[in-house]
């Protein structure tokens, strides 16, 4: 297919170089054959509902009204942690964090920012995930110091308070 460079057709060619398949395939398995909603389809697809809407109307490819069945379309960062062997982005993310591998290099591997990465951790490491252990402790002791001042009715202001003993 020729692109002339516009907006749509690059979106197209990102589509269809992740799916391996034209992006009116893509769209169109996953709203008929699939029974995704077009906001999950845009979702996907890393685009508005209403440029998906457009498309389709391009396209001639009708929208379904009803009948969705729920289901989670997998997006890039899980494809790609299957691509390197994984089930899912926690696993990868896991697997590599006992391999000894920083977050930074992690976040290379499946090509996505910290913000994503911290959507697939678990509710109880979230905040946690990226201090080290010396910083942890520079936590801790903030937290005892503040706790006792605090108890003592000598609580300081807050401006002068350093967050990781900064």
């Amino acid at each position: 297919m020729m692109h002339d460079g516009t907006w749509h057709e690059r979106q197209w060619e990102h589509i269809e170089e992740e799916y391996q398949e034209p992006a009116r395939e893509v769209v169109r398995v996953m709203h008929w054959d699939m029974q995704v909603p077009l906001c999950h389809v845009a979702g996907a697809l890393y685009v508005s509902e209403q440029t998906v809407r457009r498309w389709c109307k391009m396209w001639n490819l009708p929208t379904r009204k009803s009948g969705y069945i729920k289901t989670a379309v997998p997006g890039k960062v899980q494809l790609r942690a299957r691509l390197l062997g994984y089930d899912s982005v926690a696993q990868a993310i896991s697997s590599m964090r006992v391999e000894g591998l920083r977050w930074e290099d992690i976040q290379m591997r499946l090509k996505c920012a910290s913000s994503t990465l911290s959507r697939y951790l678990p509710d109880g490491a979230k905040g946690y995930y990226n201090l080290t252990e010396a910083g942890r402790e520079v936590k801790r002791e903030n937290a005892r110091r503040l706790n006792a001042d605090g108890k003592a009715g000598k609580m300081p202001s807050l401006s002068l308070v350093h967050p990781m003993g900064g």
